[in-house]
């Protein structure tokens, strides 16, 4: 532990469901769609390292971490191994080891999203910090758990998580109905799930470049860089069928 607070990412399956099937990005490869994640990856840590005085940890299989797209944050950033568990032990697991490391205000996410709105996160930690029952937990649209914010005083609360089913957002919140604690339960966090999530992205950031905003260049370049692909692969299909005709 470096400090006393701590934003930690759960990496989980990252896949893509096709609903929008005339996108550029509606026909990414497997390798295409693990390439969109570990980028969406590194410019979340990008921005998440950029929050004062706050350890960011990201538990992950080494063995499917590539390194070179976290190069320019790695000396930020705390891995952690979780080559030998399943799905079912990740969350009690990453929540202990918040416990045991004694980190005093905590954010655990499980969402990909390259947009990184700093002031809400430093938001939440620092209403923590004033409010000693409070507890967050919002929810992504496919009502999974996205965000878990939590103090180190109500750790008792996630003792048993194994308990229940994890990442199932409605009977997460049944196991707080004998707890003395508030929750507060923003909207649907922005998370990537379906096609059309990943249209809303490459719109939202060219947005952000017109306003000249700073915006997550390594996720947009390959946008970028998919769109282009689709394009050759479309007029080469094209040319090839005009061959027959």
């Amino acid at each position: 532990m470096r400090n006393k607070n701590s934003i930690a990412l759960i990496k989980r399956d990252f896949n893509l469901r096709r609903n929008v099937l005339d996108s550029p990005f509606s026909g990414l490869s497997w390798e295409d769609t693990e390439m969109l994640f570990m980028t969406i990856l590194s410019d979340m840590l990008i921005g998440l390292s950029k929050i004062p005085e706050t350890d960011i940890i990201v538990f992950v299989k080494k063995s499917e971490l590539h390194y070179e797209y976290i190069s320019d944050v790695e000396d930020k950033v705390i891995v952690v191994d979780t080559e030998e568990l399943n799905s079912k032990e990740i969350l009690n697991y990453s929540i202990s080891y918040l416990k045991t490391a004694n980190y005093w205000r905590n954010i655990l996410l499980m969402n990909y999203y390259p947009i990184c709105d700093s002031t809400f996160y430093k938001n939440i930690l620092m209403y923590l910090g004033e409010e000693q029952e409070h507890i967050f937990v919002a929810p992504m649209k496919d009502f999974t758990i996205g965000m878990i914010a939590f103090r180190h005083d109500n750790k008792m609360i996630f003792d048993d998580l194994l308990k229940i089913q994890v990442f199932d957002f409605e009977k997460f919140l049944e196991k707080f109905i004998n707890y003395d604690a508030f929750l507060i339960t923003p909207n649907f966090i922005p998370s990537i799930i379906n096609v059309s999530d990943v249209i809303n992205l490459k719109s939202k950031i060219e947005k952000m470049i017109r306003l000249k905003n700073g915006y997550p260049q390594n996720t947009y370049n390959l946008l970028k860089s998919f769109e282009k692909k689709y394009v050759i692969k479309s007029n080469n299909e094209i040319r090839h069928i005009r061959r027959y005709f």
